[in-house]
């Protein structure tokens, strides 16, 4: 069976835009917000600073104000020189940490408003994985955590929030892992999902969605083997860091039961590569309802091909297009270096490759691939992934891959 993922499809994100979540942060991460929001039915305004244990956590902070309870309704933080600490020597602390939320202390199903400033969290080895993560700024604001039971009612949330800002924002973030010997660092990230409040000036059911992406890095750290090899390939290509810069938008409809979008994705890796992506989204009151139940927990385990094909029916559009703009050039560079054939051999040694795999009309899709090796310029992949069902993923690779072809239309093209 050729599988595409393991687990069952999460809703895209144009259906959730903005979701705040911690599953790539360690367990105090994911907890930090837990431990502020479950003292249980606090108010205290503080002048003097207050500390405090709730289970595993240790909380301590200089002045501020807690007004959280069990009861659904507004929730606020509103504090300064916050300290939370672990039994395992993890720690978070923030200058000042603001939460303006609608809920309960065990749920949030809006955020109002949530600043942090100057953040930052270490976990220690001892707590199984070392990593340090600071950032100086992070700001959001009209954050839905939950989601509408109907497509329609998904309409007039987006609806309401037309006349207000929607946004989350990130400013001198960085994370350190010593035992990758890496540190990744991001400028400035924003996500605005009502871009200068554009949406208010658009008819009835479209929606404006971007995102920015400034000056992300990747460096290395330290002499371990990691490290020491992306500080060798850097200097080849005459770089102190591998940069990244991204800018994306979307713009959605809502009309008679149907969602519709179309999201722009643009990377510029170093000005060495450019990936631009083109991806239509559509989906049906049905199709949201088994999304929604999904996400709940409300369906019973479905087998892989059908998760698969229900993602896959979602998008009944992609085109991604890679643009060398010198990093073929610097590989040839840096190929004898490391040992690797020259870019003339990669080709053959694709081509040889290729031509065992594809077969039959499939065999159309070496020659582009080969071309783009040889002489750079851009390769063009496009396909209808909507096309598809469950018995198409239930095939063997090499029957997928020419499924692939007459039903999802898959095509590929070479532009020097």
């Amino acid at each position: 069976m050729y599988k595409i993922n393991d687990t069952y499809p999460a809703l895209p994100p144009f259906l959730f835009l903005f979701r705040l979540s911690a599953t790539c942060l360690s367990r105090t991460a994911r907890a930090i917000l837990l431990v502020l929001i479950s003292l249980c039915s606090l108010t205290i305004p503080a002048q003097a600073e207050v500390s405090m244990t709730v289970g595993e956590f240790t909380f301590r902070y200089s002045s501020g104000t807690f007004k959280m309870s069990e009861t659904y309704g507004p929730q606020l933080i509103d504090v300064e020189d916050v300290v939370v600490t672990s039994n395992q020597e993890e720690q978070f602390t923030a200058d000042y940490l603001v939460l303006k939320a609608t809920g309960t202390m065990q749920s949030l199903d809006w955020i109002e408003k949530i600043e942090v400033v100057n953040a930052q969290l270490i976990s220690p080895a001892s707590a199984g994985y070392e990593f340090e993560l600071e950032t100086a700024f992070l700001a959001a604001e009209n954050i839905h955590l939950a989601q509408p039971e109907t497509l329609g009612k998904l309409a007039e949330r987006l609806d309401d929030d037309r006349n207000r800002p929607t946004y989350l924002k990130l400013t001198g973030f960085g994370l350190v892992i010593p035992n990758e010997g890496l540190i990744f660092e991001i400028d400035n990230f924003v996500a605005d999902g009502n871009p200068d409040l554009i949406n208010s000036q658009l008819p009835t059911g479209q929606h404006v969605t971007e995102a920015r992406l400034e000056n992300a890095r990747l460096l290395p750290s330290g002499s371990g083997e990691t490290s020491m090899m992306f500080r060798f390939m850097l200097s080849g290509l005459g770089l102190d860091a591998l940069r990244l810069d991204g800018q994306a938008s979307s713009l959605s409809r809502f009309r008679s039961g149907q969602f519709d979008s179309e999201l722009r994705l643009d990377l510029d890796a170093d000005a060495l590569l450019g990936v631009n992506v083109v991806l239509g989204s559509s989906a049906d009151e049905k199709l949201y309802q088994i999304l929604h139940q999904a996400e709940n927990g409300e369906t019973p385990d479905m087998p892989d091909e059908q998760q698969a094909a229900l993602l896959a029916s979602l998008f009944p559009k992609l085109s991604m297009s890679v643009k060398d703009g010198g990093a073929l050039r610097i590989y040839d560079s840096l190929s004898s270096s490391f040992g690797l054939p020259d870019r003339r051999e990669l080709a053959l040694l694709t081509e040889y490759q290729l031509k065992d795999r594809l077969k039959g009309s499939a065999s159309f899709l070496v020659f582009p691939i080969v071309d783009f090796i040889r002489a750079g310029g851009s390769l063009t992949l496009s396909a209808r992934p909507s096309a598809l069902t469950a018995d198409d993923f239930s095939e063997d690779e090499d029957r997928f891959i020419q499924t692939m072809i007459d039903k999802a239309e898959l095509n590929m093209e070479h532009t020097p």
